[in-house]
């Protein structure tokens, strides 16, 4: 079990997602062109710039 700060990844526990589910939710959020999927460091660098001009 994977264990992030406030979830857990895996097979049980109250606040746990199972692997399998979290792959299947990127999947669909990587085919949906009205999402859009990056590093966090790529998004702060865009909204950074549109702050800017």
């Amino acid at each position: 079990m994977l264990r992030t700060r406030q979830h857990d990844f895996g097979s049980h526990g109250r606040q746990t997602v199972r692997a399998r589910v979290l792959e299947e939710f990127c999947r669909r959020l990587a085919r949906d062109y009205r999402v859009w999927v990056a590093p966090v460091a790529e998004v702060a660098e865009h909204v950074l710039a549109a702050r800017s001009h």
